[in-house]
């Protein structure tokens, strides 16, 4: 049996070679790719209507080795059935230091126990040699992930375009398989009649939550009455305004309110495709309650100005994403409405507490 232990020196050797290889890397770059998932229309010409879509950006990060292998976890998963050894081992190493330990201690444990079981004859019972083998298994194991992590962290290339193309194929493939059987995304502005699948699916990315409708002019009235009637008091909205064309307009935290006053925080939105965030010096008037006018953002969307009118000029409490300065949003101009439609977060409804316990009884 001298073989075996010669195997797992070997492999003890090895592995703390390739450890200090990695070690000694001055600093490594590794790549993380994330993934975005909307709904917009198909293109494809096999099928119409909406379909799932996933946008994979990468992160490239460069850092020091020490870094990197500080929140390292191991990946694998050892053999821990030693019924002939008595000392018990981490058969779960995760970090980079547990490995290093293990790799040392099989070394000491298995040559021990080789030194032990081995006769005058250079002979081992066969419950024995297969223990040895396991260590020798596990070592290997070991020097597995090292190898690959070291070709990770020396040669380690973008593996973007290959996942995207891979990701692609088996997205057609889901797609084709959910309009086959009929089957069509819960939007969470799906009440809407304003906005494309493409601009609910990009809200509902910006908003995650249920929304309900509590507001459409169409249905409710053309009026500054109508809208607070409908949309005062509800927390938390989105306002979505159509005016000749144009998709626009806002969230807030802020309920809205009758009363002569401004209040934040809140975000404007050009629906498709920008966002602009309200300037930190207008925070706290990001929203105007004013029982003359509906759903007004600063002093860059006024709804129902001079009558069933919107008045845009971008850029004054809001900061331009886009380069188009006061261009992006009207420019001072008046449009007349077409429709506007707010939606107010659905409260989350809170699960009983399941370690509390009730009774009844009954005469």
């Amino acid at each position: 049996m001298a073989d075996i232990a010669a195997s797992i020196k070997t492999a003890h050797e090895k592995n703390v070679g390739i450890m200090g290889t990695i070690e000694a890397l001055k600093e490594v770059t590794t790549f993380h790719y994330f993934y975005k998932c909307s709904v917009s229309e198909s293109v494809e010409k096999t099928f119409s209507g909406q379909s799932l879509s996933l946008d994979i950006p990468e992160e490239k990060r460069v850092g020091d080795v020490a870094s990197f292998l500080s929140t390292w976890k191991f990946p694998r998963v050892l053999q821990d059935d030693f019924s002939a050894c008595l000392e018990t081992l981490n058969w779960r190493p995760s970090s980079w230091e547990e490995v290093q330990v293990l790799n040392e201690e099989i070394k000491r444990v298995a040559l021990n126990l080789a030194d032990f079981a081995m006769d005058e004859n250079g002979k081992m019972a066969k419950k024995h040699k297969a223990e040895l083998a396991k260590y020798l298994e596990n070592l290997e194991t070991i020097q597995k992930v090292l190898y690959a992590l070291e070709d990770q962290l020396v040669g380690g290339e973008s593996r973007h375009v290959r996942i995207k193309e891979e990701v692609a194929k088996h997205l057609k493939a889901l797609n084709e398989c959910l309009h086959e059987h009929g089957m069509q995304p819960d939007l969470p502005f799906k009440s809407s009649t304003v906005l494309s699948a493409a601009q609910n699916g990009l809200l509902a990315s910006w908003y995650p939550g249920e929304w309900d409708i509590i507001f459409r002019v169409t249905r409710d009235g053309m009026s500054p009455a109508a809208f607070h009637s409908k949309a005062d008091g509800k927390g938390p909205t989105v306002t979505v305004i159509q005016c000749e064309g144009n998709v626009f307009g806002g969230y807030t935290k802020v309920p809205w309110a009758s009363g002569n006053s401004q209040g934040k925080p809140a975000h404007t939105r050009n629906v498709l495709p920008e966002r602009f965030p309200i300037n930190t010096f207008y925070s706290d008037r990001a929203v105007v309650h004013d029982r003359e006018l509906g759903g007004n953002f600063g002093q860059d969307i006024k709804v129902f100005y001079m009558g069933p009118n919107c008045y845009c000029k971008f850029g004054q409490y809001f900061e331009d994403q886009t380069g188009n300065g006061k261009a992006a949003l009207g420019d001072g101009r008046v449009f007349p409405i077409t429709e506007i439609e707010v939606f107010a977060l659905r409260p989350e409804v809170k699960k009983p507490n399941s370690s509390s316990s009730s009774s009844s009884s009954a005469a």
